[in-house]
């Protein structure tokens, strides 16, 4: 897998779409904190951008858009069922539920607790956790609360928070974290299903 070392903050601000305005802070060698969104993502969430980024399918001098990385849950579910051959019952089947894998973490800052999500990044990373989004289209003030209760109730997660296109006004996109063996709605099931196909 290629990668691009992001030495420089423009090769940061490359990855994300240039509507998006952003404060970004270098962390060294370690990478980036990318924070402050008013676009697409919530403005409370922070974007941790790895020195280590794959690159775009054009060139391996551009890194690749962070809106990339986001992946159908459906896709998921189609590939889950091709290797096991059986059907797994799941709350977010069919919803255009999106997914990114990576790791959360919390901490407090100038009297305010801060969330990051990061992309993995080898052994060293962190317990991998979800950041899924979805989408709602022209939503008014109780819809999208009547969407926020509904998920907290199904998975408790330690984040969620609600951000605008910033170029259709009429969408806005609902984000939360999650386990991942909170996408199966029997995960036993599931993780026993998997093992049987596991060779001999």
């Amino acid at each position: 897998m290629s990668k691009f070392a992001l030495g420089r903050e423009e090769d940061v601000r490359r990855i994300f779409s240039a509507t998006i305005k952003l404060k970004i802070v270098p962390l060294g060698s370690n990478g980036f904190i990318v924070s402050g969104f008013s676009a697409v993502y919530p403005e409370k969430l922070n974007i941790f951008v790895p020195i280590d980024y794959v690159t775009n399918k054009v060139s391996n001098a551009i890194p690749a858009e962070f809106e990339s990385f986001f992946r159908p849950i459906d896709s998921y579910f189609e590939y889950f069922y091709r290797l096991v051959e059986a059907e797994i019952p799941s709350i977010l089947r069919g919803t255009g539920t999106e997914y990114i894998v990576g790791s959360f973490s919390g901490f407090d800052y100038k009297s305010g607790h801060h969330t990051t999500f990061a992309i993995p990044v080898g052994e060293n990373s962190k317990a991998s956790t979800l950041l899924c989004r979805r989408s709602i289209f022209a939503p008014d003030d109780i819809m999208i609360q009547e969407s926020i209760k509904r998920i907290e109730a199904e998975f408790r997660p330690s984040f969620i928070g609600t951000a605008i296109d910033s170029i259709n006004r009429q969408r806005w996109y609902l984000y939360w974290s999650m386990r991942p063996s909170q996408v199966f709605t029997d995960s036993e099931l599931t993780l026993a299903k998997l093992m049987l196909t596991a060779p001999q």
